[in-house]
């Protein structure tokens, strides 16, 4: 195991970008730049979503890397693991690319009920060769979104 860290993050519009920029800080010397790109992309998307769709309570993200592995959790104070993915009604739709993404950047994903909260986890192929794209159908999109 080379890295296993956590932060605690508010509940406020900032804190994606400060996931990111911690990320970044803390796994730069530790990832090849497309896996770091797409661990900031998911952790900043899982964050958003635990903001958006919880009342309150912690939200803690935790990070592990291993020798060809990284995976990233989030726990929210939401113990329903019904992950919603919501359908965009057209292209132009501001929301409901969050889980699409987290799925098309990621090796699997998903959510483990905890007690009284949940983890939505993901995790990603960090060996030294970026992994060909892999493409993934968003309901009312033309084309797929590549990995």
């Amino acid at each position: 195991m080379m890295a296993d860290l956590s932060m605690l993050c508010a509940r406020h519009a900032d804190t994606p970008g400060q996931a990111r920029e911690w990320i970044r800080e803390h796994f730069s010397g530790e990832l090849n730049p497309e896996a770091l790109q797409a661990l900031m992309l998911i952790g900043s998307e899982l964050i958003t979503n635990a903001i958006v769709h919880t009342d309150d309570g912690a939200i803690d993200l935790c990070v592990a890397v291993q020798s060809r592995q990284v995976r990233i959790e989030v726990s929210d104070s939401e113990p329903d693991c019904e992950v919603a993915v919501i359908p965009m009604r057209d292209d132009w739709d501001v929301g409901g690319r969050g889980l699409r993404l987290v799925e098309a950047y990621s090796t699997r994903w998903g959510c483990t009920p905890d007690g009284d909260r949940k983890v939505i986890w993901a995790e990603l192929d960090v060996s030294s060769r970026p992994s060909p794209p892999r493409r993934v159908h968003v309901e009312g999109s033309r084309r797929p979104l590549q990995r």
